[in-house]
């Protein structure tokens, strides 16, 4: 995984590909994710004076294979710990689900994690009808609060 500095961010939510190409890697979006360029605009530029302390909560990190550098999706979070909890939201392409590669990612960034005093636990929210984001979750230890009519809300503790 590979944290966006902010100008990459704001290439990568103009272009994915022109990013990619920038960064000598392979991604074959033409266009962000309307819904993750929204938020990025809404939620991480506005708080352009924390990126530079603590960047890495205001940013997309990059999943990349190895292999052949391919960009497979993308994990942040959204925004910085708060009474010790940050919460998560990812993203796979269509083409590489099924594969363990988000299982991964997850697990790399509770590692991540485990390392920082100020993060004693992780959230995210997945969809009800979103049974592959919710098995990644249930792989990494995750476990369900709550739900309502539309999701399902989990946890996990790092300390």
């Amino acid at each position: 995984m590979r944290p966006l500095v902010f100008e990459e961010l704001m290439l990568y939510i103009d272009s994915p590909k022109k990013l990619a190409a920038q960064l000598h890697l392979i991604d074959d979006q033409s266009e962000a994710d309307k819904e993750l360029k929204s938020a990025v605009i809404k939620e991480f530029v506005p708080e352009i004076n924390h990126f530079e302390k603590e960047f890495l909560f205001y940013t997309i990190w990059l999943i990349i294979r190895k292999l052949d550098s391919v960009v497979l999706g993308s994990l942040c979070f959204h925004g910085e710990p708060m009474d010790g909890k940050v919460e998560i939201g990812y993203g796979l392409n269509d083409q590489f689900k099924g594969f363990g590669y988000m299982t991964e990612a997850v697990h790399q960034i509770i590692e991540w994690t485990k390392k920082r005093t100020d993060i004693q636990s992780i959230i995210a929210e997945t969809e009800k009808l979103n049974l592959q984001s919710q098995n990644v979750l249930l792989r990494n230890d995750f476990k369900e609060l709550t739900r309502d009519e539309e999701s399902i809300f989990w946890e996990l503790g790092v300390k």
